[in-house]
């Protein structure tokens, strides 16, 4: 292909243009009104292929219509010669019949004439720049029949279809030439003039056309017979009717350059065509939709994510949670001295009247497994399932609004894998809690500043206290009982008042692991829920709208 044939049209645009359609339907056989239509589509690009390797061929002319019409007749009356057998009842068979000079070039028909058709080669004048195909007569009863002659349409830059009086109304003949209508130039001849055809019947011939939407129909009333006769024989007086314009409409179309132009015309027009009726496949915004179909992907991804790891921490951290507990208590626990101490005692002192066993000062990871089992066993897992295949599922649902059949293989690996069922993602969440747990329970232990600040107040009035104590006695005085009690209330008082604004920390301490806990849930689950859906989809949408752009950028190939 010249440079100049992809910029303006000719062969090589023509074939470039019609090698992109092709790419586009493979590449967008998952919009559903492509996949609709494909074949349709499919058979008539490779018709257009056809014409476009005999932009300088022959002109072909199909003679289409019922039987005993007088298509033979016809075919003898525009060849001058008589190369057509006929006969009052033609026998109806699945044999077509291509008639060519023999300087013509047979290449146009060359890939629809099968084994068992006929191609009649002679000297005949009125052949020369035509190929004359007869296909099987339209109304006979073989399926076969009706194939062909959707072959042979294809081909066809003229189709001359023949009636009489008494078979013009054959809307089923009227609706196929109607699927080709663009590009081909129709004529439509009521034969047997000769016997008289009435206005009306002309009249209604055209109305009944104009009805199947072929629009200012060229309709001539003939006599194929006396034109055969005035042919062969010299004798003008013959002609009858509309032969003579009919004729006409044929020879404006029969030089060389015509021809050429005629054919150009013909395959420009079709390609705009084929290419309007596959661009209206795609569906409005659409490309709108894939341009931001990963980021609403993403988000809705993220939101299952969220409501996973929600749903993992309500049941890891519920109201009367053990986890809870020892959350909150944990801080407390790593602190020792005197303030230690009453921590220790308070905790035993509360579960002695709470009913509930006290958290013990030993850390035991084994009975945190065990308590988090217990914990996340109470999780959802119903509910789990449905929100990890949520972000895939409305994601699907997205494209399928957008006219993208979800299921076709360019997306089946958008799916949630193993890894994303609600048991691995609990199993997930088991392991993520007892590394963060770890985490959390060191970072408590290596509180040597708040330990050493929250024991101040106590040793230092225990060091007030063995003081007074000491001077009483070296003064003689022994430490009464009332002495010892007001030491023991007022230390109890000092810790006491800690014990407030210790559990205040302890808590914002806590739930600060809790949240960060929940992110990092979420993060674990977003990369499991997304990694399955987004890349794919993401390659998916793009290849998509890179095609729906070459696309529409196919006319400049053809459009001089």
């Amino acid at each position: 292909m010249t440079e100049s044939d992809a910029k303006c049209g000719g062969p090589g645009g023509y074939e470039a243009a019609i090698q992109a359609m092709r790419g586009f339907l493979s590449a967008a056989g998952c919009l559903r009104g492509v996949q609709a239509a494909r074949r349709e589509f499919e058979e008539t690009l490779d018709a257009l292929s056809l014409q476009r390797r005999n932009l300088e061929g022959s002109l072909v002319i199909a003679i289409v219509g019922g039987t005993g019409v007088g298509k033979s007749t016809l075919i003898n009356a525009v060849a001058a010669s008589e190369i057509a057998r006929t006969s009052p009842v033609r026998p109806c068979t699945i044999q077509s019949t291509f008639y060519c000079h023999r300087e013509n070039d047979i290449g146009p028909v060359s890939e629809v004439v099968s084994d068992a058709d006929k191609v009649v080669l002679n000297d005949a004048p009125g052949l020369k720049g035509k190929i004359i195909v007869d296909p099987p007569d339209f109304d006979s009863m073989v399926a076969s029949n009706r194939r062909k002659l959707l072959e042979i349409l294809k081909i066809a830059d003229m189709v001359v279809c023949v009636a009489d009086q008494e078979k013009y109304r054959n809307m089923s003949l009227f609706r196929l030439l109607r699927r080709f209508k663009e590009g081909r130039k129709f004529v439509f001849l009521l034969n047997k003039a000769d016997f008289g055809i009435p206005q009306e019947v002309t009249g209604d011939f055209r109305s009944a056309l104009e009805a199947e939407g072929i629009k200012s129909p060229d309709v001539y009333a003939v006599s194929a017979l006396n034109a055969f006769r005035a042919r062969a024989g010299g004798e003008t007086g013959l002609f009858e009717g509309d032969y003579i314009r009919f004729e006409s409409a044929i020879k404006e179309r029969m030089d060389g350059a015509t021809i050429a132009r005629i054919k150009d015309s013909n395959l420009s027009s079709l390609l705009s065509n084929v290419y309007a009726s596959i661009k209206s496949t795609v569906p409005d915004g659409l490309e709108s939709g894939l341009e931001g179909i990963r980021a609403e992907a993403e988000k809705l991804a993220a939101s299952a994510a969220r409501d996973i790891a929600d749903e993992i921490s309500h049941a890891l951290f519920e109201d009367d949670s053990g986890l809870r507990r020892f959350v909150f208590a944990a801080p407390a626990m790593s602190l020792g001295g005197i303030f230690g101490i009453y921590l220790a005692a308070a905790e035993k002192f509360a579960s002695v009247f709470a009913g509930k066993p006290a958290f013990q000062r030993a850390l035991d990871p084994a009975s945190l497994r065990i308590e988090a089992q217990s914990a996340l066993s109470r999780a959802d897992t119903a509910r789990i399932g449905a929100l990890a295949g949520r972000a895939k599922a409305e994601a699907m649902s997205r494209l399928e609004s957008m006219g993208v059949d979800s299921s076709c293989p360019a997306l089946q690996s958008a799916k949630p894998s193993e890894s994303a069922t609600a048991e691995n993602l609990v199993s997930g969440a088991m392991n993520l809690v007892m590394r963060e747990l770890g985490v959390f329970i060191e970072q408590s232990a290596s509180g040597f500043l708040r330990n050493v600040a929250y024991n101040i107040l106590p040793a230092a009035y225990v060091v007030y206290f063995a003081a007074a104590a000491v001077m009483r006695i070296s003064r003689g005085e022994i430490p009464d009982v009332s002495f010892l009690l007001s030491f023991f209330v007022l230390l109890g008082a000092i810790c006491f008042l800690q014990h407030a604004l210790a559990e205040r920390s302890h808590r914002r301490r806590g739930g600060r692991f809790m949240a960060m806990l929940n992110a990092s849930l979420e993060k674990q689950f977003l990369a499991v829920v997304s990694a399955p859906l987004l890349p794919r989809l993401g390659e998916f949408s793009a290849a998509l709208l890179d095609r729906i752009r070459e696309f529409r950028r196919i006319p400049n190939l053809f459009r001089k």
